[in-house]
């Protein structure tokens, strides 16, 4: 085995959740169209370079570009997704209604040292991030545990796992701020982006 080969197996994979209900978009917010794929392909793209192989967790399992895992229970939330995505690996994840996440903060994520169980940004702006974050196998059976219980939110999950805590001066030092994570929940936050596309066109 080459370098380049050992290289690529230690990266993590990346995971896009696509399993979400979208209730408050009124239909799947993975399929809309952007940037002339979809949100959820446009997710994997950045993925993509940092990652040994891009899965699609969640949802139905449609025609995807890439390899599509189940969540591991259903009606249990997106942790049910980041579990399932643990099973098979180390995992760069990435919800695919947040398309203003650029590389250079997905890489910032990487660098966090070994014998941590992830990374992710909790600060005063945006609060904590936990559906675009770095995450362990180390922290997998937290994951299957919290899924199970009474609380399987994202939050409980972090709370029991050691993590890097990133904030909005690891924003700054990285030329960012924290409307990089302001996600498309609302009919009206898809046609802001769609008309941010088309001005930038």
């Amino acid at each position: 085995m080459n370098t380049s080969q050992s290289a690529i197996e230690l990266r993590p994979l990346g995971a896009v959740l696509v399993g979400g209900q979208s209730v408050r978009m009124g239909q799947d917010k993975a399929t809309l169209p952007y940037g002339g794929k979809t949100l959820a392909e446009a997710a994997a793209d950045r993925l993509a370079p940092l990652t040994r192989e891009v899965l699609f967790i969640g949802g139905p399992e449609t025609s995807w570009p890439g390899r599509h895992v189940a969540d591991i229970a259903s009606g249990r939330g997106p942790l049910a997704g980041v579990a399932a995505a643990l099973r098979e690996g180390d995992v760069l994840v990435m919800a695919c209604d947040l398309p203003h996440v650029p590389q250079r903060f997905l890489q910032e994520l990487l660098t966090t040292r070994s014998g941590l169980d992830g990374a992710l940004y909790l600060g005063r702006t945006a609060g904590i991030q936990p559906l675009v974050a770095l995450y362990r196998q180390s922290a997998l059976a937290v994951a299957e545990m919290t899924v199970h219980s009474d609380r399987p939110s994202m939050e409980a999950f972090v709370s029991q796992i050691s993590v890097r805590r990133l904030d909005d001066e690891d924003l700054t030092r990285l030329g960012l701020d924290a409307t990089i994570f302001t996600n498309v929940n609302h009919p009206d936050d898809y046609r802001r982006l769609v008309g941010k596309e088309l001005d930038h066109a």
